[in-house]
């Protein structure tokens, strides 16, 4: 009976037609994000949670993730490329470089005042948690301070 009454509370999602995998990898990100906003604690984020929200079994988020870190880096990577969007929209339209950095600054600090929950998700974590190449790979995907330094290649 509570196998029964567990299935009422949680939605299921309709199975995805054959290769609608990355929606699927969208609603995981988008959950695990809405439930990081939510309870502003990594630990408090389980993947079990997460797939209920999606409305998927759990065995399903691992079809995208290989575990619960590389999802929440995942969702990093995401809040960094709307930090990213952000900071060079706030920048577009300057020739000038020294006002081009003056106004990426202002778009930095405006970006964590106007979304607190996601530039706390952007540095939740320790840097030394995060395996060195994980570190690098993560900085060479992320834009968003890559735009304030020159390209020599």
């Amino acid at each position: 009976m509570a196998t029964d009454a567990r299935r009422a509370d949680s939605p299921r999602r309709a199975r995805a037609r054959r290769g609608e995998g990355e929606r699927l990898r969208a609603e995981i990100l988008e959950a695990a994000a809405r439930l990081l906003f939510e309870t502003g604690d990594e630990s408090a984020v389980s993947v079990r949670a997460i797939a209920k929200a999606v409305g998927v079994t759990t065995p399903s988020i691992y079809l995208h993730f290989a575990d619960k870190d590389e999802l929440l880096w995942a969702v990093c990577e995401e809040q960094f490329g709307k930090l990213d969007r952000w900071i060079e929209q706030a920048a577009a339209g300057s020739a000038d470089p020294l006002e081009s950095l003056r106004r990426r600054g202002h778009a930095y600090v405006r970006f964590g005042l106007e979304n607190a929950e996601a530039y706390r998700i952007l540095f939740m974590g320790r840097g030394d948690e995060m395996p060195e190449e994980a570190a690098l790979q993560a900085v060479q995907k992320s834009a968003a301070f890559t735009h304030l330094v020159p390209r020599t290649r």
